[in-house]
């Protein structure tokens, strides 16, 4: 997002970039929908992929969009540079992953419409998914074929946009989206407190200040997606996959992440303490759990600040945080060790490469 396109000097929009109110302050989602309404549904409904060279990429790609009134505006239906990066390193088809977006506008006449029904059908789908894929099977597939774009599966939300909705609810009672695929979908600014997300994929997902406390995403995948500045109180994240995500600024205090793979994750500036709420003037305390979590080098902790008093994290893992946060550690010994370090759970806690720690 930082870029000097729409600025005089790249200086000018590096300040702009970390002026934004964003990076502060929640956005709103009723501004948030009103300004990404103005999709050109019915360009993208006319777009024949087969015209568009996989060399011009401005077909595919545009970016996130900070505006001067503190909202955002997000690609979809286009992608954004980092799944454009995530679909080259992973040698996908761009085009493939361009109609898993598409196919959602040719569903409906415009984005009204989407939103209605998608909205009705996120406040009614139950556990099984049975209103999901009754939808999915039943009533666009047919259209779908008709467009030639890619059909749906079984609980297969790829490329959706989601961004805008909120469909909160009280603490793990909310929406069911159970073992659903929204690999490479659009997330942003919505709110979905105490879903369940159970066993779900996020794959080359963009969520930029998604809300999702209270919730159950107990053994899914976030990997390689982008979920900067979100909220995750007492979210249970167990068993997750969380490598190579970006949760920059990430709210996780009271969550759960026990178990989980953060190898290469950006968690700079998160937050991992014991949440504390109130509730008819009674206090209640919820402790972060980090036990047994799998990182290496490559995850960044940059910036996080741990409670010392904190039961439920594990002793590496403290020990880790601290070296990388160490003020000496550019140029101290602590930093070769740094990058020696392998985290293994359950065998010894952390092992080092000593051939890396004392080459020259």
């Amino acid at each position: 997002m930082q870029e000097k396109k729409g600025f005089p000097t790249k200086e000018k929009a590096i300040e702009a970039w970390q002026t934004w109110k964003g990076h502060y302050c929640d956005l709103d989602p009723c501004l948030f929908r009103e300004i990404n309404s103005k999709i050109d549904w019915d360009y993208f409904k006319k777009l024949d992929l087969k015209t568009i060279s996989i060399k011009d990429k401005e077909a595919f790609e545009s970016s996130l969009q900070m505006l001067t009134n503190d909202s955002l505006v997000v690609p979809w239906p286009k992608l954004t540079h980092m799944q454009l990066k995530l679909i080259k390193d992973k040698h996908l088809d761009i085009k493939e992953i361009y109609a898993l977006r598409l196919r959602w506008i040719h569903l409906f006449p415009n984005i009204e419409r989407y939103r209605f029904i998608i909205y009705h059908f996120l406040k009614n789908n139950e556990i099984e998914n049975a209103i999901l894929n009754d939808l999915l099977l039943n009533e666009w597939n047919p259209i779908l074929e008709k467009v030639d774009l890619p059909i749906f599966k079984e609980n297969d939300l790829r490329g959706i946009n989601l961004s805008g909705f909120e469909v909160d609810a009280e603490e793990f009672s909310g929406i069911q989206l159970r073992n659903v695929d929204l690999s490479f979908s659009e997330l942003s600014v919505s709110r979905f407190q105490g879903a369940n997300f159970y066993g779900s994929k996020f794959f080359g997902s963009n969520a930029w200040q998604i809300n999702l406390s209270y919730s159950i995403c107990c053994n899914s995948v976030f990997e390689s997606s982008m979920f900067c500045q979100s909220k995750f109180y007492a979210t249970d994240f167990s068993n997750s996959k969380l490598d190579k995500a970006n949760f920059c600024g990430g709210k996780f205090d009271g969550a759960n992440l026990n178990d989980c793979s953060a190898k290469g994750t950006f968690l700079k500036n998160a937050s991992f303490d014991t949440l504390e709420t109130y509730k008819d003037g009674i206090k209640s305390s919820r402790e972060i759990q980090i036990n047994n979590l799998e990182f290496n080098k490559d995850t960044n902790f940059e910036g996080v600040k741990l409670n010392a008093t904190d039961k439920n994290i594990e002793p590496e893992l403290k020990d880790f945080i601290h070296l990388q946060n160490s003020p000496k550690l550019k140029k101290s010994f602590f930093k070769r060790i740094l990058n020696c370090i392998e985290m293994k759970p359950g065998v010894c806690g952390i092992s080092f490469d000593m051939k890396r720690l004392f080459d020259k």
